[in-house]
């Protein structure tokens, strides 16, 4: 599992339907060296105009962090593609961008 790292709630959608088709996110991340292996993904759940949340967790593909040096941000973009979904036009989007990291130095305790 990753890292929640960034959560937002969208204003209310004011469209009665969701189109079906590729949702696409793009970010800049910027990481601290060649060797980090960290991953992005997306999750998103349609939510009532209050900010409950409705439906289910949705999430994107993972996306692979890439490098240019330590000062240069590396744009990353995944997607998701979903059906055609009516909904209530007062209802909102939970939006939540994890990473992961992949780092065996990390993942065995090792900084």
């Amino acid at each position: 599992t990753g890292v929640l790292v960034s959560e937002f709630l969208t204003d209310e959608l004011g469209v009665a339907v969701i189109p079906g088709g590729l949702q696409e996110f793009h970010f800049h991340f910027l990481k601290q060296a060649v060797g980090n292996i960290v991953e992005a993904y997306v999750t998103i759940q349609l939510a009532n105009s209050s900010g409950v949340a409705i439906g289910p967790i949705i999430q994107t593909g993972l996306a692979g962090i890439g490098w240019v040096d330590a000062v240069t941000p590396v744009e990353v973009t995944t997607d998701l593609t979903l059906p055609t979904t009516t909904i209530d036009p007062t209802n909102r989007m939970i939006v939540k961008i994890y990473l992961k990291n992949n780092d065996k130095r990390y993942k065995s305790g090792q900084k």
